[in-house]
């Protein structure tokens, strides 16, 4: 049997005072108290953006259906002609 490969997951908290996620965390840069933008249910119909906190880091032989995917200053949102557009600026970084 294959080990799975250590990976680093951040535990995500998505509410003040709820409980804590792990999510697959590729990015080094961030760490415990940032402020995240999250890809929840990756590959479901269920999938979706939302934001939330670091609050540990820790390295694991875990598979996520959750990422980390950027600091939420990276991240702008606006409504234009009735569609959706998200924009990840990485001159933002923390």
């Amino acid at each position: 049997m294959t080990r799975s490969k250590l990976q680093r997951i951040a535990f995500v908290q998505l509410s003040p005072n709820g409980k804590l996620y792990p999510m697959k965390c590729d990015r080094e840069d961030l760490g415990n108290g940032d402020d995240v933008e999250v890809l929840m249910s990756v590959g479901s119909e269920n999938e979706r953006y939302l934001e939330g906190k670091i609050i540990s880091v820790s390295y694991e032989r875990w598979n996520c259906s959750c990422y980390v995917v950027n600091h939420v200053r990276e991240v702008s949102y606006e409504i234009e002609n009735g569609g959706f557009i998200r924009t990840v600026n990485l001159t933002e970084k923390s």
